[in-house]
């Protein structure tokens, strides 16, 4: 993987609900983009390798009503 900072995600912000809100506002925003995507449901994340990786989870609803979900790392 490529390390975090690479996406502007600093590892040094200080309170984890900061970074949380962060990650998922910033996840949510690029999902959105996508024409196809009605509506994000949930965005789940995990840190690896000592925090280089971001294992991402994110599952929405698409335009025709269907439950999709999307896996990746950072």
């Amino acid at each position: 993987g490529i390390p975090a900072d690479a996406y502007g995600i600093k590892n040094t912000i200080g309170d984890p609900m900061a970074m949380k809100s962060y990650l998922t506002s910033s996840i949510e925003q690029t999902v959105k983009v996508d024409p196809r995507i009605k509506e994000v449901e949930e965005i789940s994340y995990a840190t690896k390798n000592g925090g280089d990786d971001i294992q991402i989870d994110v599952t929405y609803m698409d335009i025709n009503g269907k439950t999709g979900s999307y896996k990746g790392e950072l």
